[in-house]
């Protein structure tokens, strides 16, 4: 009798559990967003204190519609609605008008299947010029710039400097034979050339210890490098990377070299 009542307790302490539980969110879905990622729509909900665990009484939908209208020009439509404990979120969103800029869209068609270049994929953007922002559409991924914001030419330069940077301080992690180093000094630098068109990228690595830091500097050079090509590619992609050596060294237990081209 003993185990039958605590069997039941149990179980009406479970049903009560589940009824407790069911009146939070705990999942949000989000349709219909071609332009706007994902990733910044969970942002903007957040900002908004829309978020997985709040209670379901808590979320009022017809401000949430209204504030997706609001807060995204590009949203014609928006529906949103509680599923048990499942937000879900329906837009529609302005096609891009395709006489916009060159290439946009596949064949001069508009619409969410209609990418950049006839890409289904995400791309990096370069400035050529300095310039502010007027307008933007994200197809893919999170946005590191927005609308109003100044971009400078040459910021390319600027995140292969601390790609390289970073990369020196983690050879230890990326080549297996290498250990971490106090590093007292990181410089990488570049030099923009025309004949031929190239950058060359030069990285002066120091620490106090007494072994060599040109596997540090290597390292930095190549994902400068490496940066520098990822940021480009949407533009030339037959771009190489070669001529990668090392220079200079001095200290450490093979002594001093310096090449000889």
């Amino acid at each position: 009798m003993k185990r039958r009542k605590i069997f039941l307790l149990g179980l009406i302490g479970s049903l009560v559990f589940w009824v407790w539980m069911s009146t939070f969110i705990w999942a949000v879905d989000i349709s219909g967003n071609y332009s706007i990622s994902e990733d910044v729509f969970m942002d903007f909900l957040k900002e908004n204190d829309v978020y997985v665990g709040m209670k379901r009484k808590e979320v009022n939908i017809e401000e949430l519609e209204k504030k997706i209208r609001q807060d995204f020009g590009i949203v014609t439509w928006t529906s949103a609605k509680i599923d048990g404990t499942r937000l879900e979120i329906q837009i529609r969103e302005n096609e891009v008008d395709s006489s916009v800029g060159d290439g946009i869209g596949q064949g001069g068609q508009e619409g969410p299947e209609s990418y950049i270049g006839g890409n289904e994929f995400g791309s990096d953007l370069i400035a050529q010029e300095d310039g502010v922002i007027v307008s933007m559409v994200t197809r893919k991924g999170v946005p590191l710039v927005g609308v109003g914001m100044e971009v400078k030419k040459g910021d390319v330069l600027a995140v292969a400097q601390v790609a390289g940077i970073q990369a020196a301080k983690h050879t230890w992690e990326l080549i297996p034979m290498c250990h971490p180093l106090s590093l007292t000094g990181i410089d990488v630098t570049f030099s923009l050339l025309e004949d031929p068109c190239r950058v060359e990228i030069t990285a002066q690595v120091t620490c106090t210890g007494v072994t060599g830091v040109e596997m540090e500097a290597l390292t930095a050079v190549s994902a400068a490098a490496l940066t520098i090509y990822d940021m480009c590619k949407a533009v030339q992609k037959d771009m190489r990377v070669e001529h990668i050596r090392l220079l200079s060294k001095s200290g450490g237990k093979s002594g001093d070299y310096q090449s000889k081209e």
